[in-house]
């Protein structure tokens, strides 16, 4: 049953239609937009894996793979030590062996005779320890087994026809794309401990303002209107979470102290305002549509009542950025050569 409520939840990937299935399960054959493996196909070697994950689009899928852990994981694993031909056998041997055990009952079972069986096995979910504190997560071992997949509250639906061809289908919930978008963050650091940012809530409203002022001068949205209100709206309706939380011994675990109390020394809380753009978002010129940033630092007001942030060393500058990812790069392309050449 818990499978079973998480494929409802789920937001399907991928467009396949589902193999036909028993009858007494009142099926109905449609097409989903659902991420679908066939297991009656074949990967065509190393290049149609890494074509598959890239297709997946897999730097994103929330797990190591080939391409982008290439010193851990092989060309032609899709998990550390086993290929993706693994996993396709195992989901065939274990569909085979439901119908071969589902036909020991005979011709007749439950009044109907059928070869046709779905199976459905779902994820583990996130646990947490209190509030937004969560556990290590461990995948839930049958799942992994069969799919090789680490992503939480996702359903894996299999099925196999009369003629013994097994079909998988893989759903997960919707991810969100955070590329890069400018933001006015070190000046929101600046007005902390002045009027308007004494208490996080004040520094919030004062955020949205600024934002929603920024976003008018760049053309984002609409300059008819200079009204506070409506400007603050506008900075909410594109950064539409609080702009700070408090930090304790963990990152969540200050849920009881209001953000309406004043700030002293001795605080130790975050400042991430962001920016997010949906592709749906039609009143926005369409360069924007698609994009957002959330830039986090954590800052400590010290016993004089200087803001000191912690977080300073971290790069935020988007060229900076860019070198160092292209820095890193070279730098794994150079392990996996001198690998190759050892081995």
């Amino acid at each position: 049953m818990i499978a079973l409520k998480n494929l409802a939840r789920c937001a399907p990937m991928r467009g396949r239609s589902l193999a036909e299935i028993s009858t007494f399960l009142q099926p109905q054959r449609r097409n989903s937009q659902a991420s679908s493996t066939k297991d009656n196909t074949t990967t065509n070697g190393t290049s149609g894996l890494v074509n598959l994950l890239n297709k997946l689009d897999g730097p994103r899928l929330g797990q190591p793979t080939c391409v982008s852990h290439p010193h851990l994981i092989l060309p032609h694993e899709l998990v550390p030590g086993l290929t993706l031909a693994e996993f396709q056998q195992r989901r065939i041997e274990l569909m085979q062996k439901i119908q071969s055990y589902a036909s020991t009952f005979g011709d007749n079972y439950n009044g109907r005779s059928t070869k046709n069986h779905m199976l459905i096995v779902g994820a583990a979910s996130k646990k947490y320890m209190s509030g937004k504190i969560p556990y290590v997560f461990r995948q839930n071992s049958d799942f992994y087994y069969l799919t090789g997949c680490l992503e939480p509250d996702s359903v894996l639906v299999m099925t196999i026809d009369q003629g013994s061809n097994v079909e998988s289908m893989l759903f997960m919930r919707p991810r969100m794309r955070m590329p890069n978008c400018g933001t006015v963050h070190s000046d929101i650091i600046g007005m902390i401990g002045s009027i308007g940012g004494e208490t996080l809530d004040q520094l919030f409203q004062s955020t949205c303002y600024r934002l929603g002022k920024y976003l008018q001068e760049i053309g984002l949205v609409s300059r008819a209107s200079d009204d506070y209100k409506t400007v603050v709206s506008q900075g909410y309706r594109f950064c539409p979470h609080h702009v700070s939380h408090y930090l304790g011994m963990d990152v969540h675990d200050t849920p009881n102290i209001p953000r309406s109390k004043a700030l002293e020394p001795g605080m130790v809380f975050t400042v991430e305002p962001g920016v997010y753009i949906g592709e749906d978002c039609t009143d926005v010129p369409a360069e924007f549509r698609g994009i957002g940033i959330r830039i986090e630092d954590d800052l400590l007001i010290s016993q004089d009542g200087v803001v000191e942030v912690l977080t300073a060393e971290c790069i935020k500058d988007r060229q900076r950025l860019e070198h160092l990812c292209q820095q890193v790069s070279v730098e794994t392309d150079s392990v996996s050569a001198s690998a190759s050449d050892s081995a």
